[in-house]
């Protein structure tokens, strides 16, 4: 992984994945990893966010409790919208829509087809969107097996909100990071090249430099 990649890494990702060292990175260092950024990130002390401004968090809730639904959507706060859907195929039409950021997957004892809910959650916590299992205490050790299979996160039914807005925001940051850093991947692993040289290490950068500036002053 090339040096680049590395410092963006350590500047955009909070102390969940990397924490980085100051003393070793100048500012010319993060103003070059900031150009090689897919978006414009702004800083804020230490940390950088990505994008304009303040994102809504789109959550797509599974559940048939319409009363969770207008609890979360209240309780929440404007930076989150909440969109319920009550079966997979619902849940399916909303990440192909694009309207899905993260999911909630609502698991309660009582449910007469849970069987049926813990296999559809199961197959929506294999999809590229991260997911929250929300459960009742009877169904804990069934929500610790999900998120060993992929889930997110565990929080209680009824939930702590101020727990399971942390959550969800980590989860969004986690994924969209995640995203981000692939795109970087993807653009500081393309070979650059010189006519027949053919390469990306910082000595081969400055091969390229050097025989560009040599033939604009022979051009």
């Amino acid at each position: 992984m090339s040096s680049k990649l590395w410092l963006w890494m350590e500047f955009v990702v909070e102390a969940t994945i990397f924490r980085h060292n100051r003393a070793l990175v100048s500012e010319v260092q993060i103003q070059e990893v900031i150009a090689v950024a897919p978006l414009s990130p702004r800083r804020n002390g230490n940390v950088f966010y990505l994008g304009a401004g303040p994102v809504m968090i789109k959550i797509g809730l599974y559940s048939e409790d319409r009363t969770l639904h207008t609890l979360l959507s209240s309780a929440l706060g404007k930076e989150f919208e909440i969109l319920l859907q009550a079966d997979e195929d619902g849940m399916n039409l909303l990440r192909a829509a694009g309207d899905c950021d993260v999911m909630i997957l609502d698991l309660h004892s009582n449910h007469d087809s849970l069987q049926e809910r813990i296999g559809c959650t199961q197959r929506l916590i294999s999809t590229h969107i991260p997911s929250v299992i929300m459960a009742d205490d009877g169904l804990r050790s069934t929500a610790f097996e999900l998120v060993r299979s992929g889930a997110f996160g565990y929080c209680r039914r009824p939930p702590s909100i101020r727990d399971l807005k942390t959550m969800l925001s980590r989860a969004y940051e986690n994924s969209t990071l995640k995203h981000q850093l692939e795109t970087v991947q993807s653009q500081l692993d393309v070979p650059v090249s010189c006519d027949r040289l053919i390469g990306s290490s910082p000595q081969m950068q400055r091969d390229y430099q050097l025989i560009h500036r040599v033939t604009n002053r022979t051009a």
